[in-house]
């Protein structure tokens, strides 16, 4: 490829840098500083080749002394009856060549990856133009896109299958959260510092009705015996209930309750012996299932 520009680092002292490419006019010459372009610089006819910059560029920027030339009319324009000077033939095909050398370039610097850090933004690319298909696999990674970017809208309905999902989120859909499909085939192991749920405690020491915020919790109970009321929870709502005491405890059916004992045909009041554990679980509106260990 032709030469069309030369690039320096400044250094803060030196004002004057040279160049390597023939070109027309003076007008033809660029010159940009850390990308940013500047006219504050002189070519003297007795140095053709050379840059003289009002101040030197600072110590560390980037500069770049280039060729562009003018592509908005011919160099010679001839007319009827008039003399055709070789010179001005050859200058004309010269702004061509030079033309056809600049694009080139340009077009050589796109394909070796010269297209600057953010030059390519969203309004230049068109609706629908990168598709799965022209995306390398693993091309885009999450350090190449913005934070934000990526939001609901701008994902298609389906698009996210779980074949696309990283296998760590595809194990906890899959292995550990049944009820979202998946089947639990594997053991789950928690670390140092992750602890199961902690059942709250609600103590008593003398007869007890149930209330709504028991639902959740235990029963700590010494005497008296617990009552299950109406009206009170919901379907799903679990309470247990533990006898701390050396005494049995009754479980008692409220009034337009209907207390079952689990795998049978028993309903009614319960009795919970000397440290015995019993659950209780709402499964209609007033219906209860109850099950334990020294539960008669």
């Amino acid at each position: 490829m032709a030469t069309t520009e030369n690039n320096y680092t400044g250094d803060g002292t030196t004002t004057s840098y040279s160049f390597s490419f023939p070109y027309i006019k003076k007008e033809d010459v660029k010159v940009t500083l850390n990308d940013i372009g500047t006219t504050a610089f002189t070519i003297n006819d007795n140095t053709p080749t050379q840059v003289d910059f009002t101040v030197a560029p600072a110590n560390g920027a980037a500069i770049r002394i280039y060729r562009e030339t003018d592509t908005t009319a011919t160099s010679s324009t001839f007319f009827p009856g008039s003399a055709i000077r070789a010179q001005d033939l050859n200058r004309n095909f010269e702004q061509s060549l030079f033309i056809g050398q600049e694009e080139e370039n340009k077009i050589q610097d796109v394909i070796s990856g010269g297209i600057a850090d953010g030059s390519v933004t969203t309004n230049k690319v068109a609706d629908g133009a990168v598709t799965t298909n022209k995306v390398a696999d693993g091309a885009v990674t999450t350090n190449k896109v913005a934070d934000g970017a990526v939001t609901t809208n701008k994902v298609a309905d389906g698009a996210v299958t779980t074949a696309k999902l990283d296998t760590s989120v595809t194990n906890l859909f899959n292995d550990y959260l049944p009820l979202a499909g998946g089947t639990m085939v594997d053991s789950i192991t928690f670390a140092a510092d992750q602890t199961f749920p902690n059942i709250l405690a609600n103590t008593q020491t003398s007869a007890y009705t149930l209330i709504a915020s028991d639902a959740g919790k235990h029963i700590n109970i010494t005497n008296g015996g617990v009552t299950v009321p109406s009206g009170v929870f919901s379907v799903g709502d679990a309470i247990s209930i533990f006898n701390n005491s050396t005494n049995d405890q009754t479980i008692t059916q409220g009034g337009s309750v209907t207390l079952r004992q689990a795998g049978t045909i028993n309903t009614g009041n319960r009795t919970l012996a000397r440290y015995g554990l019993a659950t209780i679980l709402c499964v209609a509106s007033n219906v209860f299932v109850i099950i334990g260990s020294g539960l008669t």
